[in-house]
């Protein structure tokens, strides 16, 4: 688990919160991500929800930093498939 370089911490949250606002990454080293494609709207039928959860991707679990890699392990994720 993250420890005590910080600063690594701080560089992947930082990357992470740009490309994904549904990032969240604590310095205990658990981390929870809601990943959606950019061009989502409101669906307006089932169908469109249908649609909607196929560019969507939830998950969580613990992390490690190590030089410059990002290691994830998933434990939860709302699409086991």
């Amino acid at each position: 688990m993250l420890r005590d370089d910080q600063s690594a911490f701080r560089k992947v949250r930082s990357r992470a919160a740009a490309a994904s606002p549904g990032a969240l990454m604590t310095p205990d080293g658990s981390a929870a991500f809601v990943i959606a494609a950019a061009n989502r709207q409101p669906a307006a039928n089932d169908a469109g929800s249908a649609a909607l959860l196929k560019v969507l991707l939830v998950y969580t679990g613990p992390f490690t930093i190590e030089s410059d890699k990002f290691t994830t392990n998933v434990e939860i994720s709302w699409n086991c498939l």
